[in-house]
């Protein structure tokens, strides 16, 4: 194997660490020197994940750094996401998402060779296009070419309906202007192959959810084998079949849409009970043949692209579920950051 130069990394807003999970994937020669993190028990799962690591704390308070090549700093979405307060992340606006320009204090003192940062789509929308055209103008004078781009986790390997953008950042003076973000692979897993077996009965929505969800503006709730979900489309609902993904959130709404995903899942967030599986144990359905049961945790964390042995490391030092599914929503998925960071190691080794 043709030998890397040692690419050494300091993670900001580093949660459960997977970014990197990624780095470990890529099999090089890479050290984390440093990570800025608050959440308690996310910092649990990453030491358990990962071994003892530097912890310089809150991001408003570091005033000084390690030596480090590559920056990773993908800081809150609360204030920018279409399911948040969309108070945004301007320099005084002291949201939680406005935490970006202490980061970019970290970048004023050590001028990393390359920077990189995932959030919301929203964050391009034309809602946030003023800021966000300020920050890399801001980027642009410290001495930095930026890159960003919309990426789906369907493309890159995960069943799950998430769509992020990614900003990589390189210092002008090394940058040859090679960067492109990764290309598309094909899709070749389905939300089943992500399940456990035997999910405890607890996980299943309750009957009353399961009603709601159910179209019933005529006799038939079963079509071709397949269930009406209610949808907010002309015919009031979209067929969906064993293994599909279901939008649980609202269940007696008539305004939502795009309730089904076709053998993925939605966007996973925080609130797990908003999403869930349609399941069918017979080859001859009936309506009811048909249960929705949410995700497991350890089914969250495998749709992030994480290992059942990592999960298994931070469920040992979790004393809630609803911390392992916080952790995983916040996180990035592992295979789309492996893309990544493969063309900016590749860079740092030329």
């Amino acid at each position: 194997m043709e030998k890397t130069k040692k690419i050494l990394v300091l993670e900001a807003f580093s949660g459960i660490g997977t970014q990197r999970m990624a780095l470990n994937r890529l099999d090089i020669d890479f050290e984390v020197v440093a990570v800025s993190e608050i959440d308690e028990n996310a910092i649990k799962s990453y030491e358990v994940i990962n071994g003892e690591t530097k912890n310089l704390g809150d991001i408003s308070k570091i005033d000084a750094v390690p030596k480090h090549h590559l920056f990773t700093y993908t800081f809150p979405c609360q204030d920018i996401s279409l399911d948040g307060k969309q108070k945004g992340f301007s320099a005084d606006s002291d949201t939680r998402s406005s935490l970006l320009w202490d980061a970019m204090d970290v970048v004023e003192l050590s001028k990393p060779k390359f920077l990189f940062a995932e959030n919301v789509t929203n964050i391009l929308s034309k809602k946030f296009k003023e800021d966000f055209d300020k920050w890399i103008e801001y980027l642009d004078k410290l001495g930095y070419n930026t890159y960003y781009k919309k990426i789906k986790s369907i493309d890159f390997g995960i069943p799950q309906n998430r769509e992020r953008a990614f900003i990589v950042s390189i210092r002008k003076d090394v940058d040859d202007k090679s960067f492109e973000f990764p290309k598309p692979i094909t899709l070749q897993k389905s939300l089943l192959d992500m399940l456990e077996d035997n999910a405890d009965e607890k996980y299943y929505v309750k009957d009353n959810v399961m009603n709601q969800m159910i179209y019933r503006g005529d006799d038939e709730t079963v079509v071709d084998g397949k269930l009406k979900i209610r949808n907010a489309t002309l015919t009031g609902y979209i067929l969906a079949k064993h293994g599909d993904g279901i939008d649980v959130s609202y269940p007696s709404s008539k305004t939502r849409r795009g309730r089904v995903q076709d053998n993925r899942i939605q966007t996973l967030t925080t609130k797990h009970t908003y999403t869930g599986v349609l399941l069918c144990d017979s080859d001859n359905p009936t309506e009811e043949s048909f249960r929705i049961r949410h995700l497991t945790p350890l089914e969250y964390w495998r749709l992030m692209g994480i290992s059942d042995e990592d999960f298994a490391k931070a469920k040992s030092v979790s004393k809630y579920e609803k911390d392992l599914y916080k952790q995983a929503g916040n996180a990035i998925v592992v295979d789309v950051l492996e893309h990544i960071f493969k063309k900016i190691v590749d860079m740092h080794n030329k």
